[in-house]
């Protein structure tokens, strides 16, 4: 209720009026006076309650809250095709979509800004196509892995498809990806088995990664479990995932074989597998 509303016989100001109207933000009179014509701090001045207890009337609540064990799903999905040019975001944002659309009832965080308890594996890069990615999801009901699939598929978009769906055991300890497999094309290019060769026999091979705090090293070969040429254009390449800095394929390839930007647009990644633990 603002001031002209509570006293406007009594002389409020013609500024907090205007204010009003402009619906203008008044700042709390507590810390300085704005003058608004309520107050003659004589009789009426603001006040501020700072030992209140709150009535036991108040206290009871109108229902009960009953919490209930929740059900956690793994799910595995595909992203090819024009999805693959989906970032990590847009990803989210799609499968959140599509959980409201198909009615699920997702368990959501406690506190002021609650968010649904969908957890996604690494983030995919833009242009990498994937036949296995997971998200696990928290629902408040159970239902069956085969229909959960079924239903969830009916609101994705073409190129992401459900493929499985897990109940997670509760209890279970947590999994993470541990290994990600890849096969890697290039258009024409001829990538050489010295290079590669050199590579498998280093015990460090630094690559540059930039990013915001600006340029820094990681040891790419750490990274790469296994890189076989199965072709003269094409490799398989499977990289763990560790709590350090990690790099894209399309990084350690280019780095591997010295390949330039335009050769680097026309690799084609396509993620075969992970593998949790």
């Amino acid at each position: 209720m603002g001031p002209y509303q509570v006293r406007g016989d009594q002389g409020v100001s013609l500024k907090e009026w205007k204010r009003a109207q402009r619906e203008e933000w008044t700042p709390d009179c507590r810390e300085k006076c704005i003058e608004c014509g309520v107050c003659d701090h004589k009789r009426v001045d603001p006040v501020v309650f700072g030992d209140w207890d709150i009535p036991h009337s108040l206290e009871q609540s109108t229902g009960e809250i009953v919490s209930l064990p929740s059900k956690k799903y793994r799910l595995t999905f595909t992203k090819l095709n024009h999805a693959k040019y989906l970032g990590h975001l847009e990803l989210i944002r799609v499968f959140f979509r599509a959980f409201r659309r198909a009615g699920l009832k997702l368990v959501y965080s406690s506190g002021f800004h609650p968010m649904p308890k969908v957890v996604f594996g690494c983030a995919l890069p833009v242009g990498t196509e994937s036949m296995q990615e997971t998200v696990v999801v928290e629902l408040t009901e159970y239902l069956d892995p085969s229909f959960l699939r079924k239903r969830i598929n009916r609101e994705l978009p073409h190129g992401i498809s459900v493929t499985s769906v897990k109940k997670i055991t509760p209890g279970k300890k947590k999994q993470r990806i541990k290994e990600s497999h890849f096969i890697v094309t290039l258009n024409e290019t001829r990538l050489n088995e010295s290079d590669l060769k050199k590579f498998l026999k280093a015990d460090y091979f630094p690559i540059v990664k930039k990013g915001k705090k600006g340029d820094h090293k990681i040891n790419a070969r750490d990274l790469v479990k296994s890189m076989t040429r199965f072709s003269f254009n094409g490799i398989t390449l499977i990289i763990r995932h560790t709590t350090g800095p990690e790099a894209r394929p399309a990084e350690i390839v280019k780095n591997v074989f010295s390949l330039g930007e335009s050769q680097v647009n026309d690799m084609k990644i396509l993620k075969t597998k992970q593998i949790l633990g």
